[in-house]
């Protein structure tokens, strides 16, 4: 029998908001930053703390208000709405919005393993890592289907690691709740990941998630989305032109082939999982001595545990003092993780608890983007 995401609730109950929050009402005042998580488009997401338990973090995602512009406030209103009624271990959950004239801001869960994106070696996981985080995606989107949302910009980029090394997916501003059997027309998503019907505009409704389900497990497997180019225009050529069109790596095994081939059907309806909202993707051959229950427990051991990745380097520069001596640098350059231990920082750490003057030991590891992993 299959375990269905309403199942989560029993056998892994979600962390309660009153737990997370000490049974008390926040507000924005209420919260330290500490360093900024990520930027795009919208605006930024910053690692907050309670200012009087700094044990408790958060993210906290900025989006600026855009005067006059009622789609966007539409589009606000809307992920307000689908992430404060998500209640899936494999999302991330939203706990709090803070408004005013200027600007939105969401109160998430914190997920502090970093964005798949950034973990993924250069030539892709392994099998084992890659039907671990499948099945975790999987999960997700069983859930969200189910209740009739469609989340429309699933990539690497949006899921994010939790302490244990589990996946959950995050940023819902494309995201949106469906009437059945009725389509959408919005052209929204990432280029490398957007199915045919979208490109083209012919509405769209579910079947979106499984075409960009099968692009994120070709992108696990190999390290990159089957259509690359700088033009636009030309990775929607490819993808219009069909999975088939692909010449698969031939590192790459039948099984993950023939699973990224079933959910980038060309023609939606016939895209695995689209008749059962994905339950039968948990049926396929990659799957076939997964623990699905074991998955829903948090039992099953992920492929690794993450650090605990956020940027501190602008907060050292700015002089503040309460940062953590002792963590090591990956240095990201072409792809290749050179680790950095900076052991004369924990000495020197002693002597004074100014971070400024330690910026002569580690100024040339920051050369290129690096981030920062907590021991």
């Amino acid at each position: 029998m299959d375990l269905t995401s309403e199942d989560y609730r029993e056998t892994a109950p979600l962390i309660q908001v009153e737990k997370f929050l000490k049974i008390r009402i926040l507000h924005l005042s209420d919260l330290k930053e500490v360093s900024m998580l990520g930027n795009g488009s919208y605006g930024r997401v910053d690692l907050v703390q309670v200012k009087d338990d700094p044990k408790q973090l958060f993210a906290l995602k900025h989006i600026k208000k855009r005067p006059v512009d009622k789609n966007q406030h539409k589009k606000l209103r809307q992920e307000k709405n689908i992430m404060s009624g998500v209640k899936c271990n494999f999302v991330v959950k939203m706990l709090k919005m803070f408004e005013n004239d200027d600007s939105v801001s969401l109160l998430m869960e914190c997920c502090l393993g970093g964005s798949l994106s950034s973990a993924l070696p250069k030539k892709g996981f392994d099998t084992a890592a890659v039907t671990f985080f499948t099945a975790c995606m999987v999960e997700a989107l069983v859930y969200l289907h189910s209740h009739n949302i469609v989340h429309r910009d699933l990539k690497p980029g949006n899921a994010v690691l939790d302490q244990q090394g589990y996946l959950k997916l995050c940023d819902f501003g494309c995201a949106q709740q469906l009437t059945a059997n009725i389509k959408t027309w919005t052209m929204c998503g990432t280029p490398d990941y957007m199915a045919p019907e979208v490109i083209m505009n012919l509405g769209h409704d579910f079947s979106v998630d499984y075409w960009s389900l099968g692009i994120f497990i070709y992108e696990c497997a190999t390290g990159a989305p089957p259509y690359k180019s700088n033009d636009i225009m030309k990775i929607f050529k490819q993808a219009i032109a069909g999975i088939k069109t692909v010449q698969f790596q031939k590192s790459l095994t039948p099984t993950i082939v023939d699973l990224v081939t079933s959910l980038c059907a060309s023609v939606p309806e016939k895209r695995l999982g689209y008749r059962s909202r994905g339950r039968e993707i948990r049926h396929h051959k990659l799957f076939e001595r997964f623990d699905w229950k074991g998955l829903a427990a948090g039992t099953v051991k992920p492929p690794f545990v993450p650090g605990v990745h956020f940027p501190v380097i602008r907060k050292i520069q700015e002089g503040v003092a309460d940062f953590p001596t002792n963590f090591l640098i990956m240095q990201m350059k072409k792809c290749q993780i050179t680790i950095v231990w900076l052991s004369k920082l924990r000495s020197t750490s002693k002597k004074s608890r100014d971070p400024r003057v330690h910026l002569d030991i580690w100024d040339d590891a920051c050369k290129t983007e690096v981030s920062c992993i907590l021991l």
